[in-house]
């Protein structure tokens, strides 16, 4: 699995690196090159700070052995889902409006956002629910003594 994960990764790679030496002009590669640069800082920045800051709560909520604390990671996971989302949809929340492309439908991005934040909490939930009550009845199947097996009575042998 991880070696196919770095062959996608390389092809990735490849490919944009391709793109990059055949887009055209050099303000075009200026402008890529901006970009590239922008996400990285905007990852770090903003991203990474953000998942660690939650991570941190989450991280000491399961440590204190909750029934529910298994559903941490899920909550964790749909966190980090609806920031992502969020960066996502900045530029078209931010854009002054429609462009002038005719082929370009306009939308209204902010309630794009909130129903697909509103999809991945309403997801978050179910999973959560569904892991802790998967957790819930496996502890007590652990818990609860299994009477042992009865064997067969034994016939006596008679004594004459």
């Amino acid at each position: 699995m991880r070696r196919a994960a770095v062959l996608v990764g390389l092809g990735a790679l490849g490919f944009g690196t391709w793109r990059l030496a055949t887009i055209g002009p050099a303000a075009e590669v200026t402008g890529a090159l901006l970009w590239l640069a922008a996400v990285l800082v905007l990852h770090d920045a903003v991203l990474a700070p953000a998942v660690a800051a939650l991570g941190r709560p989450l991280g000491l909520l399961r440590g204190r052995g909750a029934r529910w604390a298994v559903a941490v990671p899920v909550v964790g996971a749909g966190a980090y889902v609806a920031a992502v989302l969020t960066l996502v949809a900045l530029p078209a929340l931010l854009s002054p409006g429609v462009a002038d492309n005719a082929s370009v439908l306009p939308r209204d991005a902010g309630r794009g956002l909130l129903a697909a934040l509103a999809l991945v909490a309403l997801v978050t939930v179910a999973v959560a629910a569904g892991t802790a009550a998967v957790a819930v009845s496996r502890a007590e199947a652990v818990r609860t003594p299994r009477e042992p097996p009865r064997e067969p009575p034994r016939e006596r042998p008679r004594e004459r």
